[in-house]
């Protein structure tokens, strides 16, 4: 399988680069964005890892890393893992634009 990101996920890394470079360092930011990234390799590998989220879009997954959830697509036919949002844990989903891809 492949692991791809949305243009929204790819997005909300960058957001969360720039919150922990603008907090803390440089270092932070990247220490946090690369373990999203590790945890999202564990996707094609483990693509039920997620828990089914029907609440929130049909055969959406989740999975925490941290502070943050990770939202995916797992298509098996496409071989392929779509990482479509990366949102902090205390957001309240209802209302986010979550796609398929």
């Amino acid at each position: 399988m492949r692991l791809d990101f949305h243009e929204s996920a790819e997005d909300d890394l960058a957001e969360i680069w720039n919150y922990y470079n603008a907090t803390r360092n440089e270092a932070s930011a990247n220490r946090v964005v690369e373990k999203i990234r590790a945890t999202c390799d564990l996707f094609v590998r483990h693509p039920h890892i997620g828990r089914e989220r029907f609440d929130v879009v049909p055969d959406v997954r989740s999975y925490s890393c941290g502070d943050y959830v990770i939202y995916y697509f797992a298509n098996e036919q496409a071989a392929a893992i779509t990482v479509v949002r990366i949102l902090h844990g205390a957001r309240d989903i209802i209302g986010i634009e979550i796609e398929e891809p």
